[in-house]
């Protein structure tokens, strides 16, 4: 690390001059540590190294995010979150680059009416967060240790998949830490729109419940997650189709993979019926299954379609996400069978209004700034699709079928995908069945 130790140092340097109180001074320092790692970035270009350099990174754009937040100029600290994102997350920011340029507004102005944006930053000591509504914003700090936050996400998780009603401690404390404070902008509020951050990025907030009230954020508005300001900013300029044209979907379903090559992945005796089931909603719809569902047949296809439905078996690679993958049936020219993120990345596929990933964990959460969602989904975010759901964990083949075909069934109507699976997710809420939340709010809408 000899190339990141003089930022290191310089990063030391403003801690102690921050406790020394000479802000202005520490400032200066870690403003001289983001320029020097912004020249170094191009020569971290193997894996191991660039990992490192992003944690040294992130390490830094702390102290300068905290310091900007200590004393009073929370929008220039929001303004560093972002401009960390945009440096080394890859996320479109129409050939803007990674500069300081007033985000609230750009943020304000990507939002539709009524939208409400809550962002947070995950520090050692505390959670930042920002609640941004068209007109007005503010900011705030939440005092916990990241270690306790991440117990907390985790316990929430367990909480998920216990029985409806269930005593839910972790719960009560998030809803009380992050969403009470801003209970009064929610209510007020027709679509939800959260960036998570770290921890909180493995946080279904559709799923977070009021103790009081018990209602779920979920049945407040649809819930929208989003990675950084510059993925809004670029969904917002993309036309979506008026609603009396008729859609033409690619279903993909239960591709013949090799089963000795991925003897790990269950049999899904689900994903046929699903396919069949969705495509028979759409008068247009094409089919993809068994050995006909190969890469280059999907690659070929997607170009001619406006929405993607995948029912099928995915990878997620938590340490390279880029290598993440969905599973396709072998050919000779493709005996893997593969389609990875970053082969999805490098697409043009701005003909896709909706793709759904009917897979496991095709979002990809991870615990840090940079690429909180990092996954499948993101990756056809930046190859110019409009809107996204997937799943954040492994879900139930039975429950994911019934879940989704009712989405389709919904969407196919209202042309809104955040809105039908709201719609769909409140009716696993209020129905008779006793299924645990987690077999409905692992299920995650992207997009505007």
């Amino acid at each position: 690390g000899g190339g990141i130790g003089a930022p290191r140092a310089l990063t030391q340097l403003a801690r102690l001059s921050s406790l020394s109180n000479d802000t202005l001074h520490a400032l200066n320092l870690l403003g001289v540590a983001i320029r020097q790692m912004g020249h170094q970035e191009e020569g971290f270009v193997a894996v191991a190294g660039r990992r490192a350099f992003v944690e040294e990174l992130e390490d830094v754009y702390d102290e300068m995010i905290k310091l900007q937040f200590a004393v009073g100029r929370t929008e220039r600290a929001f303004d560093y979150l972002e401009q960390l994102r945009e440096a080394v997350g890859g996320h479109s920011d129409g050939g803007r680059g990674p500069h300081l340029v007033g985000r609230i507004a750009e943020l304000q102005h990507a939002l539709p009416p009524s939208g409400l944006a809550v962002l947070f930053a995950v520090l050692d000591d505390r959670v930042l967060s920002w609640t941004i509504a068209k007109d007005h914003w503010y900011a705030d700090s939440h005092l916990i240790a990241r270690s306790e936050l991440s117990r907390l996400a985790e316990q929430f998780m367990v909480e998920l998949r216990a029985a409806p009603g269930t005593i839910a401690p972790a719960n009560a404390t998030l809803y009380a830490l992050l969403i009470r404070p801003i209970e009064a902008e929610l209510l007020k509020s027709s679509r939800l729109f959260f960036f998570p951050d770290r921890e909180l990025a493995s946080v279904p907030f559709s799923a977070v419940r009021d103790p009081v009230s018990r209602r779920y954020l979920v049945e407040v508005a649809p819930v929208v997650t989003v990675p950084s300001v510059a993925t809004l900013s670029s969904l917002s300029h993309r036309t979506l189709r008026s609603q009396g044209r008729e859609l033409h979907p690619l279903v993909v379903g239960s591709p013949a993979f090799d089963r000795g090559r991925y003897a790990q992945l269950e049999p899904l005796p689900g994903a046929d019926d699903e396919a069949d089931s969705i495509a028979a909603l759409y008068r247009n719809a094409d089919i993809l299954s068994g050995q006909e569902a190969t890469s280059s047949a999907v690659l070929r296809s997607l170009r001619s379609h406006d929405l993607f439905h995948f029912a099928g078996h995915a990878i997620l690679n938590t340490v390279h996400p880029d290598e993440s993958t969905l599973i396709l049936a072998s050919e000779p020219r493709d005996i893997e069978g593969l389609l990875p993120a970053r082969e999805i990345r490098k697409l043009r596929l701005s003909n896709l209004e909706l793709v759904v990933l009917s897979a496991c964990q095709t979002l990809g959460a991870r615990p840090t700034h940079t690429s909180t969602l990092s996954g499948l989904a993101a990756s056809f975010l930046d190859a110019g699709v409009s809107s996204t759901v997937s799943s954040l964990w492994v879900v139930n083949d039975r429950a994911a079928v019934s879940l989704l075909r009712e989405f389709h069934e919904v969407y196919a109507m209202t042309f809104d995908a955040g809105r039908a699976l709201q719609t769909v997710q409140i009716r696993r809420i209020h129905s008779s069945n006793t299924a645990p939340p987690a077999s409905w709010a692992g299920f995650v809408f992207t997009g505007r």
